[in-house]
Protein backbone atom coordinates (compact mmCIF):
# COMPACT_ATOMS: atom_id res chain seq x y z
CA UNK A 1 0.00 0.00 0.00
CA UNK A 2 1.59 3.44 -1.10
CA UNK A 3 -1.82 5.81 -0.34
CA UNK A 4 -5.22 4.73 1.56
CA UNK A 5 -8.03 6.91 1.63
CA UNK A 6 -10.91 5.50 4.25
CA UNK A 7 -14.20 7.53 3.82
CA UNK A 8 -16.75 7.32 6.72
CA UNK A 9 -20.30 6.59 6.73
CA UNK A 10 -22.74 9.39 6.84
CA UNK A 11 -23.86 8.76 10.10
CA UNK A 12 -20.05 9.69 11.54
CA UNK A 13 -19.01 12.68 12.04
CA UNK A 14 -16.01 14.60 13.60
CA UNK A 15 -16.77 15.58 17.01
CA UNK A 16 -15.57 19.49 17.80
CA UNK A 17 -16.27 19.05 21.54
CA UNK A 18 -13.56 16.70 22.22
CA UNK A 19 -11.13 17.69 19.61
CA UNK A 20 -9.70 20.24 22.51
CA UNK A 21 -6.69 17.45 23.69
CA UNK A 22 -5.14 18.44 19.68
CA UNK A 23 -1.74 18.12 19.67
CA UNK A 24 -0.19 21.20 18.72
CA UNK A 25 1.28 21.37 15.19
CA UNK A 26 4.65 21.85 15.48
CA UNK A 27 4.88 18.61 18.12
CA UNK A 28 2.95 16.96 15.51
CA UNK A 29 6.39 17.46 12.69
CA UNK A 30 8.44 16.87 15.68
CA UNK A 31 6.30 13.28 16.31
CA UNK A 32 6.26 14.24 20.55
CA UNK A 33 2.53 14.25 21.10
CA UNK A 34 1.42 15.31 24.86
CA UNK A 35 -0.41 11.46 25.89
CA UNK A 36 -4.16 13.51 26.21
CA UNK A 37 -4.12 14.23 22.43
CA UNK A 38 -4.34 10.54 21.60
CA UNK A 39 -7.58 8.92 20.47
CA UNK A 40 -6.97 5.14 20.01
CA UNK A 41 -4.81 2.80 18.84
CA UNK A 42 -3.34 1.05 16.22
CA UNK A 43 -2.22 -2.04 15.09
CA UNK A 44 -0.40 -3.39 11.87
CA UNK A 45 0.96 -6.83 11.49
CA UNK A 46 3.67 -7.65 8.68
CA UNK A 47 4.96 -11.57 7.90
CA UNK A 48 8.55 -10.07 7.97
CA UNK A 49 8.54 -9.56 11.84
CA UNK A 50 8.16 -11.47 15.08
CA UNK A 51 5.32 -8.88 16.49
CA UNK A 52 3.16 -6.21 15.17
CA UNK A 53 3.89 -2.71 15.33
CA UNK A 54 2.01 -0.71 17.38
CA UNK A 55 1.52 2.84 18.77
CA UNK A 56 -1.33 5.43 19.91
CA UNK A 57 -3.29 7.63 17.35
CA UNK A 58 -2.30 11.36 18.06
CA UNK A 59 -5.11 14.27 16.77
CA UNK A 60 -2.99 16.77 15.21
CA UNK A 61 -4.02 20.31 14.37
CA UNK A 62 -3.91 20.57 10.73
CA UNK A 63 -2.74 23.39 8.86
CA UNK A 64 -3.01 24.61 5.42
CA UNK A 65 -0.82 27.24 3.46
CA UNK A 66 -2.63 30.69 2.01
CA UNK A 67 -1.03 33.63 0.27
CA UNK A 68 -1.07 35.32 3.45
CA UNK A 69 0.20 32.47 5.48
CA UNK A 70 -0.39 29.12 7.71
CA UNK A 71 -4.00 28.90 8.51
CA UNK A 72 -6.08 25.81 10.40
CA UNK A 73 -7.53 23.32 9.08
CA UNK A 74 -9.18 20.00 9.84
CA UNK A 75 -6.84 17.98 12.30
CA UNK A 76 -4.62 15.24 10.95
CA UNK A 77 -3.87 12.04 12.23
CA UNK A 78 0.00 11.05 13.51
CA UNK A 79 0.18 7.59 14.37
CA UNK A 80 3.85 6.39 15.55
CA UNK A 81 3.87 2.67 14.78
CA UNK A 82 7.14 0.98 17.35
CA UNK A 83 8.04 -2.79 17.52
CA UNK A 84 11.28 -4.03 16.22
CA UNK A 85 11.33 -1.32 13.65
CA UNK A 86 9.53 2.35 13.50
CA UNK A 87 7.09 3.80 11.10
CA UNK A 88 5.55 6.66 11.79
CA UNK A 89 1.99 7.00 9.67
CA UNK A 90 0.31 10.68 9.27
CA UNK A 91 -2.70 11.24 7.64
CA UNK A 92 -4.79 14.28 6.71
CA UNK A 93 -8.93 15.16 6.82
CA UNK A 94 -11.42 16.33 4.15
CA UNK A 95 -14.75 15.92 3.89
CA UNK A 96 -16.04 14.71 0.74
CA UNK A 97 -19.95 15.09 -0.22
CA UNK A 98 -20.57 15.20 3.76
CA UNK A 99 -18.49 12.28 5.02
CA UNK A 100 -15.58 12.28 6.25
CA UNK A 101 -12.55 11.24 4.36
CA UNK A 102 -8.92 10.03 6.05
CA UNK A 103 -6.04 10.19 3.45
CA UNK A 104 -2.64 8.32 4.47
CA UNK A 105 -0.24 9.44 1.81
CA UNK A 106 3.36 8.23 0.81
CA UNK A 107 2.88 4.89 3.34
CA UNK A 108 6.37 3.09 3.51
CA UNK A 109 6.97 0.27 1.42
CA UNK A 110 5.83 -3.04 3.92
CA UNK A 111 4.04 -5.94 3.26
CA UNK A 112 1.05 -5.07 5.44
CA UNK A 113 -1.04 -8.08 6.04
CA UNK A 114 -3.24 -6.39 8.62
CA UNK A 115 -4.01 -2.91 10.22
CA UNK A 116 -5.88 -1.85 12.58
CA UNK A 117 -7.49 1.26 14.02
CA UNK A 118 -9.29 1.90 17.27
CA UNK A 119 -10.49 4.94 18.49
CA UNK A 120 -11.91 6.46 21.06
CA UNK A 121 -15.77 5.98 21.02
CA UNK A 122 -18.64 7.65 23.23
CA UNK A 123 -18.37 9.98 25.82
CA UNK A 124 -15.17 11.92 25.39
CA UNK A 125 -14.12 9.89 21.51
CA UNK A 126 -13.46 11.64 18.59
CA UNK A 127 -15.93 10.83 16.70
CA UNK A 128 -19.70 11.77 16.82
CA UNK A 129 -23.28 9.11 15.37
CA UNK A 130 -25.15 11.82 13.59
CA UNK A 131 -27.65 9.16 13.57
CA UNK A 132 -28.59 5.77 15.20
CA UNK A 133 -25.61 3.41 13.99
CA UNK A 134 -27.38 0.71 15.82
CA UNK A 135 -29.97 0.56 13.14
CA UNK A 136 -28.19 -0.35 10.43
CA UNK A 137 -24.56 -1.69 9.81
CA UNK A 138 -22.17 0.73 9.40
CA UNK A 139 -19.70 0.55 6.26
CA UNK A 140 -16.89 2.67 5.52
CA UNK A 141 -15.31 2.80 1.59
CA UNK A 142 -12.18 2.19 0.61
CA UNK A 143 -9.23 3.29 -1.67
CA UNK A 144 -5.87 1.72 -2.11
CA UNK A 145 -2.86 2.85 -4.51
CA UNK A 146 -0.71 -0.22 -4.58
CA UNK A 147 3.35 0.56 -4.22
CA UNK A 148 3.22 -1.64 -7.66
CA UNK A 149 0.33 1.27 -9.23
CA UNK A 150 -2.73 -0.89 -8.95
CA UNK A 151 -5.58 0.20 -7.24
CA UNK A 152 -7.77 -1.80 -4.74
CA UNK A 153 -11.55 -0.16 -3.71
CA UNK A 154 -13.56 -1.79 -1.66
CA UNK A 155 -15.77 -1.32 1.39
CA UNK A 156 -15.12 -2.30 5.01
CA UNK A 157 -17.91 -2.92 7.85
CA UNK A 158 -16.84 -1.04 11.47
CA UNK A 159 -17.33 -2.35 14.18
CA UNK A 160 -20.15 -0.88 16.35
CA UNK A 161 -20.51 0.11 20.26
CA UNK A 162 -23.86 -1.81 19.67
CA UNK A 163 -25.32 -4.67 22.07
CA UNK A 164 -25.31 -8.06 20.23
CA UNK A 165 -28.92 -9.47 19.00
CA UNK A 166 -29.23 -12.44 21.92
CA UNK A 167 -30.21 -15.61 20.39
CA UNK A 168 -32.69 -17.34 21.38
CA UNK A 169 -32.75 -20.15 23.66
CA UNK A 170 -34.20 -23.54 22.93
CA UNK A 171 -37.27 -23.21 25.24
CA UNK A 172 -38.14 -19.96 23.75
CA UNK A 173 -37.98 -21.74 19.89
CA UNK A 174 -39.77 -24.29 20.94
CA UNK A 175 -42.39 -22.08 22.99
CA UNK A 176 -42.42 -19.70 20.01
CA UNK A 177 -43.08 -22.80 17.46
CA UNK A 178 -46.31 -24.04 19.72
CA UNK A 179 -47.89 -20.47 19.64
CA UNK A 180 -47.60 -20.09 15.48
CA UNK A 181 -49.71 -23.98 15.84
CA UNK A 182 -52.06 -22.66 17.86
CA UNK A 183 -52.70 -19.28 15.31
CA UNK A 184 -53.20 -22.13 12.81
CA UNK A 185 -55.81 -24.12 14.42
Amino acid sequence: MKNVAVTLPLSLALEPENANALCPYEDGLKGECPAASAIGTAKAVTPLLNQPLTGAVYLVQGMRKTKTGMVKSLPTLFIPLRGELAIDLRATTNVHKDRLVTTFSNIPDAAISQFDLQLKSGKGGILAATENVCAARQVADYAIDGQNGKPSDGATALSTPCPKAKKASKATKKAGKAKAARKRR
